[in-house]
């Protein structure tokens, strides 16, 4: 633990502050995402008090910051929730590698708050012991959107032209919004579903700089990437936008759904809601969100899953359709 605490201060002490732009129209919040009076139960409510608190991470939510910074980070980070109270509590984190070992710590309460990736969530809602109160956003912006970037001399204006040419992503395995998204876009143009298939090939990399970086050295011919790490990469070096560009964008989507479980709800929300919501405002805080590549933590609202759920009805209704087609 030595160790991990020691790598995760390493990490802390490089993060910068960043501004974060209006969110979408669509999905721009209806009121203050911070909680502006005292609820009852809540931050004034000497009567909940807890001893131990545990927080769980669906491992493929983590991306690419390693499990034991991870660990580390997210122990102080509930330290921090409840120091607010000025509650003294053992705190762990977790990280599981199935739903199906999440689930068995839910029903057997061995953990109280889960991060799940927005696909895993709507499809494990109704059927897991939990209830959603907050969602995470990027380090810009308030959603996550996705890109196709190729270089600009290639001349590429569509996937279809891209058939049997080298992709890398920055997450590529089965069930992602990105992967989900680029087989819409694949479907759309009458292209086989699986990317393996029309691809030349296709590798992950676990940096967003590994992502990007080959497309410029050629070394790939595509990539997929978030908006925003795409315009990070642009930021540190602008001959990068020169020689790149983007031929496709998604719509913007939740990035991660944070969950307590519902008898720990039922005690024990309005305290950590509230704390949760308030970390941004830390400098400790702060630094702990951009390490697990966050900007801040928002209230939770069903609007927010509209996008991702209409990626996934357009995804099934197009892998339907191809099936019947001659």
């Amino acid at each position: 633990m030595r160790a991990a605490s020691a790598s995760v201060a390493c990490a802390l002490s490089l993060v910068a502050r960043v501004a974060l732009p209006a969110p979408p129209a669509a999905l721009q919040p209806s009121s203050p995402p911070l909680l502006d009076t005292p609820r009852p139960g809540g931050q004034d409510d000497k009567s909940a008090h807890l001893s131990s608190f545990v927080m769980g991470f669906a491992a493929s939510v983590l991306s690419d910051v390693d499990p034991k910074d991870a660990k580390a980070a997210t122990k102080v980070w509930a330290d921090m929730i409840m120091r607010r109270k000025n509650q003294k509590v053992e705190s762990q984190a977790v990280v599981y590698d199935g739903l199906a070992s999440m689930e068995a710590a839910l029903r057997a309460s061995l953990v109280d708050f889960v991060w799940l990736p927005p696909k895993v969530f709507l499809e494990a809602r109704d059927h897991l012991p939990i209830v959603p109160i907050v969602i995470s956003t990027p380090l810009r912006g308030l959603f996550n959107e996705f890109v196709l970037v190729v270089r600009r001399d290639a001349r590429v204006t569509t996937v279809r032209e891209l058939k049997n040419k080298r992709l890398t992503m920055e997450t590529e395995h089965d069930g992602s919004i990105p992967m989900i998204w680029l087989e819409t876009l694949l479907m759309k143009e009458a292209q086989p579903e699986r990317p393996e298939q029309f691809f030349a090939s296709v590798k992950g990399a676990r940096k967003p700089s590994h992502t990007i970086l080959p497309v410029f050295f050629g070394q790939a011919d595509a990539c997929i990437a978030s908006r925003s790490a795409f315009e990070t990469v642009v930021e540190l070096n602008p001959q990068v936008g020169k020689e790149l560009e983007t031929i496709a964008s998604s719509a913007p989507f939740v990035s991660a759904i944070g969950s307590l479980r519902k008898d720990f709800f039922a005690k024990y929300e309005p305290l950590v809601t509230a704390n949760l919501e308030l970390l941004h405002d830390d400098p400790q805080g702060r630094q702990i969100l951009t390490l697990f590549k966050q900007g801040r933590l928002l209230r939770f609202k069903e609007s927010y899953l509209a996008t991702v759920e209409q990626l996934l009805k357009e995804h099934e209704a197009l892998r339907l359709k191809s099936i019947r087609r001659p």
